[in-house]
C-alpha cells in the first residue's frame, strides 16, 4: 500500500510527502484508545500539520465492548477533526499500511499483555509512541526505540508534539526499533523462550 492507496481508502485527497503521517492501527475496543488519540490529535492540530489514519474495524460480538466506525466518525466531526483524520477501516496488508505512516501510535487505556501492533510497527522500522500500560513496553527504552507515554491525552499529545516536530528523531526511533524488534520480538527467538518457560513450569528437563 502506498501512501495515497491509504488516502483513497479514508476519501481523503493526497498531501505531499512532507506532511507527517500518524496511524492508530486497532480495533474498535473502548479500551484501545480512540477518544484519547483523537483529542490528542485536537491538541496537535493547533501546532503541526499533519494527517492522521484511524485503521482498523470492530471485532468483538460482546455487547458494549467496543465504539463503532460511526461512534469515532462523530467524534471526528465534533473535534473539528475532518480535514486532518480519516477512517481507513480494515485494511488487507497492516504492514503496507504501517509502512505508509511517519508515526504509530498505541493509545490502550487498559494493561495489554503485550501489544502486537507496537512489535510489528517496529519491525517495519516506523517510530513509535506506545502507551505504558502495554506489555511490550518493558523491552522499550524511551526516547531511543519509542516514545512511552501514560494513557491520558496530555502525555498523548506531549509525545506527539515530540516526534510530529523533529523528523531525524523519527528516523532514528524507526532504525532502533527495528533492531530492537529483531532482537526481542522475532518468532524463532519468542518461540524458543515460551518453550523454555514451559520446560521450566513443567519441570522438564532440556
Amino acid at each position: 500500500m502506498r501512501i495515497p492507496d491509504l488516502d483513497a481508502a479514508c476519501g481523503l485527497p493526497p498531501v505531499g510527502p512532507e506532511v507527517v503521517r500518524i496511524g492508530l492501527i486497532a480495533t474498535m475496543a473502548f479500551w484501545k484508545g480512540h477518544d484519547v488519540f483523537l483529542h490528542a490529535l485536537r491538541s496537535l492540530a493547533r501546532h503541526a500539520t499533519f494527517r492522521a489514519y484511524v485503521i482498523g474495524g470492530p471485532l468483538y460480538h460482546t455487547a458494549g465492548s467496543q465504539v463503532s466506525l460511526d461512534d469515532v466518525r462523530r467524534m471526528v466531526a465534533e473535534l473539528g477533526l475532518d480535514r486532518h483524520v480519516g477512517l481507513a477501516g480494515f485494511v488487507d496488508r497492516p504492514a503496507a499500511a504501517m509502512r505508509a505512516l511517519d508515526v504509530v501510535v498505541h493509545a490502550s487505556t487498559r494493561p495489554e499483555p503485550f501489544g502486537l501492533v507496537i512489535a510489528e510497527a517496529m519491525g517495519c522500522g516506523r517510530a513509535v509512541i506506545a502507551s505504558r500500560r502495554s506489555g511490550v513496553a518493558e523491552f522499550l527504552r524511551d526516547g531511543e526505540d519509542a516514545i512511552l507515554c501514560e494513557s491520558n491525552v496530555e502525555d498523548l499529545t506531549r509525545a506527539l508534539r515530540t516526534a510530529v516536530g523533529d523528523r531525524g528523531l523519527r528516523a532514528r526511533l524507526g532504525a532502533h526499533a527495528r533492531v530492537t524488534a529483531l532482537k526481542y520480538f522475532d518468532r524463532e527467538r519468542m518461540g524458543g523462550d515460551a518453550i523454555s518457560v514451559y520446560r521450566d513450569v513443567a519441570g522438564v528437563d532440556r
